[in-house]
């Protein structure tokens, strides 16, 4: 090690951040260069290796879909630092979650860019670090070296040392380094910075997680009986599970914060899957989550038409189009109006060149007369 990384490491044992370092692909270089710098102790809540497939997804709760990427280098920051949080006890320090993940040099031949991705969560945000490195350049350690000293630079961010050049790539090679000021993946969210997030019925979190399937989108506020009720007919028609859709954007309202979203999500919590996502129209949801089934009531298949909601009705057709590119289509659930009378798609005036896209769930399959918003009259919380 040299005497710049030696002082550089110290300065973080002297700072008052601890923080839990989870590495996987690479990196491990950097936790012995922690451990054998004196003071580790007062740095180092945890340091973990999980090196294969099985427990990587044991230790974030998912199998991700790419091992190596920026969104499972989150995953991991955000798993480290709620583990540092309840090893750090009754202290006042400040907590820090480390994530890395890499694929580098190896004795099979990979066809793939060899490059790393880590994450720094603290109290201030979230900081990643990507790298793409010139393939056949360097051998194994010289990769890993690069890999390491990247990990230090973000602990060192995250403890809030200034750090000097530390790594040292080629002119061609650029470390891309973004921050954010938010301080959970909902945040992110809200921010656009994140697509969507998923959440598992066992409490992992996803970054920009595969949606397929059916997808019951709404606000839940609060989630009934009705919604349950719909998912589980819609399950049965599509043969297979339903996933609940929650924007924290609405065409009509501002944004929700961040304490509702988590409010609404704890509903589902052991129970059903949900994806929180920052796009409040189909066609937008559509491309994140292509050839899904959006599972809709009779009202919000009634405005699917109504071209006031697009601007122009040149917009509307425009947008529907665009949503049948996708290969999404919609699964419709009749509603009783105000007179008693049980409406359908089929009481919809739906254009010919998108009647393929609608199916009608039969009332015999689903009748619920129960909405959100009745609920929260009948319980004082207004709209």
């Amino acid at each position: 090690m040299d005497e710049q990384l030696r002082l550089q490491i110290k300065a973080i044992h002297n700072s008052s951040t601890v923080a839990c370092i989870v590495v996987t692909g690479g990196g491990a270089g950097a936790i012995s260069m922690l451990l054998e710098t004196p003071g580790a102790s007062r740095t180092v809540l945890e340091a973990l290796v999980p090196y294969s497939q099985s427990a990587l997804a044991e230790f974030l709760g998912y199998v991700p879909d790419k091992s190596v990427s920026r969104d499972t280098a989150l995953s991991m920051a955000d798993r480290a630092r709620q583990r540092a949080l309840i090893l750090k006890g009754t202290s006042n320090n400040p907590a820090a979650g480390i994530g890395c993940t890499a694929s580098l040099v190896s004795d099979n031949e990979k066809k793939g860019k060899h490059r790393l991705h880590v994450a720094a969560w603290d109290d201030n945000g979230i900081t990643t670090f990507d790298l793409q490195l010139t393939k056949e350049l360097r051998d194994r350690a010289a990769e890993d070296e690069i890999v390491s000293r990247v990990v230090i630079q973000a602990l060192s961010q995250a403890s809030g040392v200034v750090s000097d050049k530390m790594v040292d790539i080629l002119p061609s090679e650029t470390l891309n380094t973004q921050h954010s000021d938010a301080t959970d993946l909902v945040d992110l969210v809200l921010r656009d910075e994140l697509h969507s997030l998923l959440l598992t019925p066992e409490g992992a979190l996803v970054p920009n997680g595969t949606v397929s399937g059916g997808v019951l989108c709404g606000s839940f506020d609060p989630l009934h009986k009705g919604h349950i009720e719909l998912a589980r007919a819609a399950s049965k028609i599509l043969g297979g599970p339903v996933v609940f859709e929650m924007s924290v954007h609405n065409v009509d309202k501002p944004p929700l914060e961040v304490g509702i979203v988590w409010k609404r999500l704890r509903q589902f919590q052991d129970s059903h899957s949900v994806v929180v996502t920052s796009k409040s129209t189909f066609h937008e949801k559509a491309r994140l989550m292509p050839e899904c089934t959006f599972i809709i009531g009779y009202d919000t298949a009634l405005r699917l038409f109504e071209p006031r909601y697009y601007g122009t009705a040149e917009q509307m057709l425009e947008s529907l189009r665009t949503l049948a590119t996708t290969g999404c289509r919609f699964l419709v659930a009749g509603r009783e109006n105000s007179s008693g009378m049980f409406k359908t798609l089929e009481n919809i005036p739906v254009p010919a060149e998108f009647k393929g896209m609608l199916d009608s769930i039969p009332e015999s399959q689903f009748r619920v007369n129960l909405s959100s918003s009745d609920l929260r009259e009948a319980s004082g919380t207004g709209k």
